[in-house]
């Protein structure tokens, strides 16, 4: 239950912070509303533009949606592949030589080696721009369940929610499925839904590796033909998501001593830099930001169109130091439109890149 509570409130967090950097044209009207005492004295005013009723409408609903999803329960997600099988909950059994427990495990049927768990949930708006929707990231592990039906492995439900509060499949995507066994330390789940490629719909940042060295970033746009999430393979934040994972690398394996194990990260979070950006700083400048640092986590992409010729790509994130305070940063990017969809990021690599539509 202190899992769904914690889940629950991360959701409405998250989704509040959404919700005032959408409206923050909105904002001083609503820090400007009158007092009661005021409002006895003013002649009342129903009336509303069309484009604030608008977004009055699309904020109510977007807090509905929401609420649903943060009812929803696990069992409520594993039903989108399990809609029949029984799920019976399976107490934690904790074992020191393998990775802590942090999902709910249940077991399929009656064999207990068939095991399965929701690993995590994002939600975006991922096939649309009006609606919530959630993606949730499902290990399972067969076992010696010979009967089982879906294999070992870790898969991505795409899903809405009803006016009945009841999930609705989108999809389940063939390109996030990975064959790897979910309860290991391996890491394959969703870092951050944002807006890529300026068309108003979200798009899926993932995040491979393991549970000691965070690996690397891809990203994913929402394919309306194959009605899958399709690997966007150049974008200039790849450049950048590299350059973050690098330094996390290095922080966490180590800067101490000439063979320090993270060194060699290090070099490869500056060669990401452009000769520009190698010019103002060193390999042994970055290794001192990073000596009483432990880990670097990259908290939230903004990708803004500033003009019809220039957008600027905000990195934020927080480095956590060895007493494990979080410290938050944030980084400015600046890209540049060549033709048509092709963008430049000056300031990390000079390469063209292509945007999908």
């Amino acid at each position: 239950m202190l899992k769904r509570a914690l889940l629950g409130l991360c959701l409405i967090i998250s989704f509040q912070l959404i919700v005032l950097a959408q409206n923050s044209n909105n904002q001083n009207a609503q820090l400007a509303q009158p007092t009661s005492a005021q409002k006895t004295e003013q002649a009342p005013n129903n009336s509303q533009t069309p484009n604030n009723q608008s977004a009055n409408t699309q904020q109510s609903s977007s807090n509905s949606q929401l609420e649903k999803f943060v009812k929803l329960d696990d069992v409520g997600v594993l039903r989108l592949m399990y809609p029949k099988q029984a799920l019976t909950y399976k107490t934690p059994e904790e074992n020191p030589d393998e990775p802590p427990i942090h999902e709910q495990r249940y077991q399929v049927g009656d064999v207990a080696t068939h095991k399965i768990a929701v690993l995590n949930r994002t939600i975006g708006k991922f096939t649309q721009s009006e609606t919530l929707e959630m993606l949730a990231m499902i290990g399972v592990e067969a076992g010696t369940d010979s009967t089982a039906t879906i294999p070992t492995g870790i898969y991505a439900v795409l899903f809405k929610m009803d006016d009945a509060g009841t999930p609705q499949l989108i999809a389940r995507s063939t390109s996030l499925y990975q064959k790897l066994q979910p309860f290991t330390n391996k890491i394959w789940q969703p870092a951050l839904a944002v807006d890529v490629d300026f068309d108003k719909k979200d798009d899926l940042i993932m995040l491979q590796g393991d549970s000691k060295i965070t690996g690397t970033y891809s990203i994913y746009h929402w394919d309306i033909g194959k009605k899958d999430f399709t690997l966007i393979s150049d974008h200039p934040i790849l450049s950048l998501l590299s350059f973050y994972a690098n330094l996390n690398a290095a922080a966490q394996l180590g800067l101490e001593g000439e063979q320090a194990p993270g060194v060699a990260k290090l070099n490869l979070a500056y060669e990401k830099l452009s000769p520009k950006m190698q010019s103002l700083q060193s390999v042994d400048s970055l290794k001192r930001r990073l000596k009483e640092m432990k880990s670097l986590e990259v908290s939230n992409v903004k990708v803004m169109i500033k003009s019809e010729t220039s957008a600027l790509v905000r990195i934020q994130y927080r480095m956590i130091d060895i007493d494990g305070l979080s410290h938050p940063y944030e980084g400015d990017y600046q890209i540049k439109r060549l033709s048509g969809d092709q963008w430049q990021l000056d300031t990390e690599r000079l390469k063209t890149i292509t945007l999908p539509r």
